[in-house]
């Protein structure tokens, strides 16, 4: 099943995961996101180079469509200190951070919130490396973070 699913979508899946896992990891402080890093580390290594610019493409797709739907907030500006791949000030939004799993104290007794939070999930599968992961895994955990995203819609 899963090597039906277009390389397009394996690609967002993967590189979602990976962006978003990243910015948990310096939140919430702003960072400088390398997009050819994140590209570089899911790209298989039996890529030729056109398709790891591929990947690459991907990864600012990605990064577009996460800001674009409320995950992530960043600049996109050229100036001398910024790097081709690099997006600037780039954080978790409000949204982003609360469907990976950040839950108050709080809450954090009551029964629906008794379960392994996503971010810890997606953690874990990229643990042995993005390269490494399971299309089934990310595939399901992208879902979940999709999903979850709707439900939080009003």
């Amino acid at each position: 099943m899963a090597e039906s699913t277009p390389l397009n979508i394996r690609q967002f899946n993967i590189l979602v995961l990976l962006i978003l896992s990243s910015l948990y990891q310096s939140f919430p402080k702003l960072r400088v996101l390398s997009l050819n890093n994140l590209a570089a580390e899911a790209t298989p290594d039996d890529t030729t180079y056109d398709e790891s610019l591929d990947w690459i493409d991907a990864a600012n797709a990605a990064a577009d469509w996460l800001r674009e739907e409320g995950f992530i907030r960043f600049e996109r500006r050229v100036h001398i200190h910024t790097r081709p791949g690099e997006i600037e000030d780039a954080r978790l939004s409000l949204q982003g951070l609360t469907i990976l799993g950040f839950v108050p104290k709080s809450l954090s007794l009551k029964p629906r919130w008794n379960r392994e939070v996503l971010i810890d999930r997606i953690q874990h599968a990229l643990s042995s490396g993005a390269k490494r992961a399971g299309t089934e895994a990310v595939t399901a955990l992208t879902k979940e973070l999709i999903q979850l995203a709707l439900k939080s819609t009003p």
